[in-house]
């Protein structure tokens, strides 16, 4: 009896078999995927049906929110004060919280690019990392505008002048939320938004001429501004997009121009003249003494 002759596959055809294979699995993860993703639509909607807002004791005005809910409380608040108004932000973290969503991060540049008003402060911190700093390039070529400051206030979201959601326990990102609607409470909360937002420092020097508190366009006080704010040279360098020898050089020409020797010296001569902008956030005693300026890492 005859042995039959087995076919070894060349290398091509193993390839092109891999291949159908892995196209086989893709489209069967394509499909979970949308699966899932119809689940979790059902769950919020079941969430928001079945988990309504809670009153804080009697006032109506102040509302408890689930966090798993809160993202489409923000959507509402958009729709609700429409594309005129201003919506005002403080954001600690950008990895976690609501809002951060694929579905809610395309509606709120979408609605940039309608020309809504986006005015957004952000820790000086976020700046340290490369995914940081691409979430704030990212929003701000969408159109945001952007406030960098050493220790924000706790995070909160002002639709207009409707309504604020912010965390029901202050300072905390990990907490339910709360939606107020009573007017002198937003009003009270847009002051306080307003007021870190002008003692900011803009990413971009385009920023720096509109919104509360606006700001001069020019290098050398950004500079300062990042200086007085307690960045190092190396942060200051990636926030100004610039190299780590420019920025020593510019601070270098500013002692230069005053005559001093020491950045504490510079920062004493640019407040006698003025020239020290940044800072001054809500809390911080201002007794007119001398900052000293950002001394450059050895």
């Amino acid at each position: 009896m005859a042995s039959r002759s087995t076919r070894t596959r060349g290398p091509s055809e193993v390839l092109r078999h891999l291949e159908r294979h892995l196209d086989r699995e893709n489209q069967r993860l394509d499909s979970r995927r949308e699966e899932l993703h119809e689940v979790r639509e059902a769950i919020r909607e079941l969430v928001l049906t079945q988990t309504p807002l809670r009153p804080l004791s009697r006032h109506t005005d102040i509302e408890v929110v689930p966090s798993e809910v809160a993202a489409d409380i923000i959507g509402g608040l958009y729709d609700e004060v429409g594309p005129e108004s201003c919506i005002r932000n403080v954001t600690q973290t950008f990895d976690t919280g609501p809002g951060i969503e694929d579905e809610r991060v395309r509606d709120a540049q979408t609605r940039l690019a309608g020309g809504m008003e986006m005015r957004v402060i952000y820790p000086l911190s976020l700046l340290d990392s490369a995914s940081g700093r691409r979430w704030v390039s990212v929003w701000a070529e969408a159109g945001e505008r952007q406030r960098f400051v050493p220790e924000p206030p706790s995070e909160f979201f002002i639709a207009g002048e409707a309504a604020v959601l912010a965390c029901s326990t202050w300072n905390d990102p990990d907490s339910d939320y709360i939606l107020i609607r009573d007017p002198m409470i937003v009003q009270a909360f847009i002051a306080l938004h307003d007021a870190v937002y002008a003692a900011g420092v803009p990413l971009q020097s385009s920023d720096s001429g509109k919104g509360p508190g606006p700001r001069s366009g020019s290098e050398d006080e950004r500079l300062i501004d990042l200086m007085a704010l307690g960045l190092k040279d190396e942060a200051i360098a990636r926030t100004m997009a610039t190299s780590l020898r420019t920025v020593r050089r510019r601070i270098a020409a500013l002692m230069d121009d005053e005559g001093v020797d020491t950045r504490f010296q510079l920062g004493a001569a640019l407040q006698a003249r003025g020239r020290l902008t940044a800072g001054g956030l809500p809390g911080r005693p201002q007794d007119g003494s001398p900052r000293p300026l950002s001394r450059p890492r050895r």
